[in-house]
Order: structure tokens, then sequence, then C-alpha cells
């Protein structure tokens, strides 16, 4: 008969057994991370790629809103202007506001233009309505 003899661990060894299972779940550990790191990686490309698509797709619209916001600008400086020159030669405005031809009768628009000299042309019309005539179907 063959006996089985337990071999005796000595405390070294022991300690290095204890080591190498140590060594083998950080080892799993540093991979999950390197997994997520690459993932993590791979989804911040793709959203700074989104990111400064979207960036010049808003600057275009930027660019747009600020030419609409020096119209209005420009729009608002020359009826002031002409409200200080109306009140300049006596005329009281905000008595006559109601009673603008513009409110009843007249169609009232207002174009300003920026020259090439830096100058601002501000075109005022002031067109009569046109009438609706009876027997029409907008009636």
């Amino acid at each position: 008969m063959i006996k089985k003899t337990k071999k005796n661990k000595s405390v070294k060894d022991k300690k290095i057994s204890d080591l190498e299972v140590i060594v083998r779940i950080q080892e799993r550990v540093i991979d999950w991370y390197d997994d997520t790191l690459a993932d993590v990686s791979s989804r911040f490309t793709e959203y700074a790629k989104a990111f400064w698509n979207n960036q010049s797709v808003h600057e275009r619209e930027i660019e747009d809103w600020t030419k609409k916001y020096n119209e209005v600008v420009r729009a608002y400086n020359g009826l002031s202007s002409m409200g200080r020159f109306a009140e300049d030669l006596g005329i009281d405005i905000r008595k006559h506001r109601k009673n603008l031809p513009e409110s009843k009768d007249y169609e009232f628009s207002q174009d300003s233009k920026l020259l090439e000299s830096g100058r601002v042309r501000h075109i005022f019309k002031l067109n009569k309505k046109k009438s609706k005539r009876k027997g029409t179907k907008d009636e």
C-alpha cells in the first residue's frame, strides 16, 4: 500500500500562496477598470465630436440672431430719433397715438439699411390699406 503523506506547508509558503491569491484578485480588478476606462474614453470621444459639431451649428445660429438683433436695434433707433424729432417740433406723440392713421386706414412699415460708410439709412413707408370690395369671397 502506498501511503499519502501530507506535506506540511511552512508559514512562508502560506504567505506566498496568500499573496498569489491577492495578486490574482487585483489583476481582475485592474482588468475591469481597464475595460471600463476604454468604454468611458470612447464615449467621451463621441460626446466631444457631437459637442464640436453642435457648436458649429450654433455659431451659425448666433450669427443669424446677431443680424436680426442689429436690425431690431437699428429700427428702434430710427423710430426713436423720429419721435425725438417730432417732439422737438412740438408734436405731442402720446396724445395722438390712438388716432394714428396706420392704426386705421394705413399700413406703416419701417426699414433700416446699414450703408458701406457705416451710417444707417431709415426708410419709413405709409401705404393706404386696400379696401375690401363688396361681393367678394372674403366677406
